[in-house]
């Protein structure tokens, strides 16, 4: 997740999660919080429930939230094919 740009400087990024489920499948419900008893590297898929992120989101704390964010998503393992049926920032 990158924050907006700001007066030409790149936006911030944080990595919620990266290579976690094995050969599971799926987020469910699943919010990430900083303030999670569980970490995602604990959680088991499909991942349902508040996670704290693999980089804390206070690293976003004091920046500017007004533009565009952006989201990466990648599928790195092969035979594998996913897609984002909904998203909800809160």
């Amino acid at each position: 997740l990158t924050s907006p740009m700001v007066n030409g400087v790149a936006g911030r990024t944080v990595s919620l999660f990266n290579r976690r489920g094995g050969s599971g499948d799926n987020l469910n419900n699943t919010r990430f919080d900083d303030e999670a008893s569980t970490p995602i590297a604990n959680g088991v898929a499909p991942f349902a429930g508040s996670f704290r992120p693999e980089t804390a989101l206070s690293a976003f704390d004091g920046l500017n939230t007004a533009g565009g964010w952006i989201l990466r998503i990648t599928d790195n393992a092969r035979g594998d094919v996913g897609r984002l049926t909904n998203l909800q920032f809160i």
